[in-house]
């Protein structure tokens, strides 16, 4: 018997869709940690994630000319550290199998010079304080990373990615509308999906069914297709176009603070730090998880670290009418889901 199609596509299209989908190959991290005296550490992390490009030799070149800029601080980040006061500064990186792997900058500064580090990024930094407690403030500018040729290709891309969203989901509603009208084959469609649990019995599914299936599973493959690096002349990822043109951070942001966190808009806490993460396609996905569809096998991917055995929803939503949008309205809801906040904001304990 054929293995269940949604763990035979997850299989095979998982790996596409996490690691060359949704991971950039060069992950940036900077973390901003307050230190007594209106200090403040300054520490950049670059992770080199090759993998992920393989496929267009386009994009390992990219990378590879990113690294030797990071190496000789051409870069601009090296610009930026330049910019500040240092009272101390530390460089280097790591290899594997004799390949440059990871890239860390850090330098020892004022809180005053937060503003001159993020001048060329459009982003305005206000540090405010009162009785007892310091701010921090983030105003996003709008992002100026993306070139022509960027914004040209996040068109071409996102209407054709949109698209097949909009396939996908019409096929979901296809199936749903099937289990309606069909109550009696509906556990035979859920066994053919997702294989069954414990002694179930698995029953083959008629040729409309299986005709459903084959073409649910065909609109799923060119949604992750859409997505992947292709080979091409292509240097960037959509993901990657997407947060060159929505993100107005250079990097995530990471900070950590001296004393217990009072308030904050923006950023994800946990005991003495905050995160704003990265501004992606992953993100924005699972954000829309639920709203056109009680059962969305591409949200609960991007909504995964690892590829799971079964579903990550109740299987008895299968059946449930579902709406179907169009490429318009996926592409609207997507954006919508990108754009920043007006400002982020983290207030502490001195």
């Amino acid at each position: 018997m054929r293995p269940p199609r949604f763990r035979a596509l997850l299989i095979s299209a998982f790996p596409l869709l996490l690691l060359g989908c949704f991971e950039d190959p060069i992950a940036e991290t900077l973390t901003i940690e307050f230190k007594p005296e209106k200090r403040v550490a300054l520490t950049l992390g670059v992770r080199i994630e090759r993998h992920v490009a393989e496929g267009s030799r386009f994009a390992l070149a990219r990378i590879e000319r990113a690294v030797d800029d990071l190496l000789s601080e051409r870069d601009e980040w090296a610009r930026r550290f330049r910019a500040i006061d240092l009272e101390q500064e530390r460089f280097g990186w790591t290899k594997q199998n004799n390949r440059v792997a990871s890239v860390e900058r850090f330098g020892l500064t004022f809180e005053r010079d937060l503003s001159r580090f993020f001048s060329d990024t459009g982003v305005n930094v206000v540090m405010t304080e009162g009785d007892g407690w310091k701010e921090l403030s983030l105003y996003p500018g709008r992002s100026d990373r993306a070139s022509k040729e960027d914004r040209a290709q996040f068109e071409t891309q996102m209407t054709a990615w949109s698209t097949a969203f909009d396939s996908y989901a019409r096929h979901v509603s296809k199936l749903n509308e099937y289990v309606v009208s069909h109550p009696d084959r509906g556990q035979t469609v859920v066994i053919a999906l997702f294989g069954s649990e414990g002694d179930e019995p698995e029953p083959e599914p008629t040729e409309e069914e299986a005709a459903i299936l084959d073409a649910l599973e065909q609109s799923m493959t060119r949604v992750t297709e859409v997505l992947a690096v292709p080979e091409q002349e292509q240097e960037r990822s959509l993901n990657e176009i997407v947060r060159r043109i929505h993100d107005p951070f250079p990097a995530a942001i990471a900070v950590k603070v001296p004393g217990t966190i009072l308030e904050h808009e923006g950023f994800e806490t946990s005991n003495l730090s905050a995160l704003i993460r990265p501004i992606n396609l992953a993100g924005a996905l699972s954000r829309l998880r639920g709203r056109w569809m009680a059962v969305d096998l591409l949200s609960s991917w991007t909504d995964s670290t690892e590829a799971p055995a079964r579903p990550a929803f109740d299987r008895s939503s299968l059946g449930r009418r579902s709406q179907t949008p169009s490429s318009s309205e996926v592409r609207a809801a997507v954006e919508k889901l990108l754009q920043p906040r007006a400002v982020y904001r983290l207030r502490w304990k001195e």
